[in-house]
């Protein structure tokens, strides 16, 4: 049988690593974050499936900043957080936008529906259109002007 004395363990002994401290790991998170919101700069079509998840990463990025700005104020500061709040808005009303004209378009599907209705309906989704268009584009500018405080 080997002796092994305290020394000769104390050696082979597995050394304890440091642990991350909160500020690195803020950083880290809050890079994720806006690399995740800063990857839909490049999208070519914009669907409301992406925008939606555009306005997710968009609302994880700016609880994270105001989460962790009591840590690292070059992280973001407020202006930050008032673009991404502005962004969230107009990707929100897009997203109510859309969920109407599903729910329109279930409407007309239903039989016995007159067709001053149905003509309404298609007037109120024509209506949405335009207003949906205009919000993606809002939605880049205000991606834009978020990202700029981010950077």
């Amino acid at each position: 049988m080997r002796n092994i004395t305290n020394e000769t363990y104390l050696n082979q002994a597995p050394q304890r690593q440091r642990s991350p401290r909160i500020e690195d790991l803020a950083r880290l998170r809050v890079a994720k974050a806006r690399a995740r919101v800063a990857s839909a700069i490049g999208v070519e079509s914009i669907d409301a499936a992406t925008l939606h998840i555009i306005r997710i990463a968009c609302k994880r990025l700016r609880y994270d900043l105001e989460f962790f700005r009591e840590l690292d104020d070059t992280l973001g500061g407020t202006e930050a957080i008032k673009q991404l709040k502005n962004l969230q808005d107009v990707l929100g009303a897009n997203h109510d936008a859309h969920v109407q004209k599903l729910r329109f378009a279930e409407m007309k599907s239903r039989s016995g529906i007159e067709d001053t209705v149905i003509e309404a309906i298609e007037k109120l989704e024509r209506s949405l259109d335009r207003l949906e268009e205009k919000f993606k584009v809002e939605s880049l500018a205000c991606l834009t002007r978020a990202l700029r405080f981010l950077s």
